[in-house]
């Protein structure tokens, strides 16, 4: 288990509130500051980092949709090309009348 400063003047509060209420009471007030000041700083660091996974799986999805759209549209051109290509050559359209 790990200590912290805010426990650590809890602690400290603790053992002085038996000579000084005031300055007891003054430091426990410290010591929930600091507290609660280390839990904001804990919680504004997981909220980044979901931000930031966020923000890396956006990214991805816009490239990978990026990368099948010029996919789709290098293979669907070469695909027109070679059919329209073969056809002219071998004459093999099914609809032409040069038997």
């Amino acid at each position: 288990m790990r200590f912290g400063y805010a426990v650590m003047l809890l602690a400290f509060a603790a053992i002085i509130s038996f000579h000084s209420l005031n300055w007891a009471l003054g430091i426990a007030g410290l010591s929930l500051l600091a507290a609660f000041c280390r839990f904001a700083l804990q919680v504004q660091e997981k909220k980044e980092e979901k931000q930031s996974a966020d923000d890396a799986a956006r990214v991805l999805n816009e490239q990978a949709e990026e990368l099948g759209k010029t996919l789709s549209k290098l293979f669907g051109n070469t695909m027109k090309k070679n059919s329209s290509t073969r056809n002219k050559k071998y004459n093999t359209d099914p609809d032409s009348d040069l038997h």
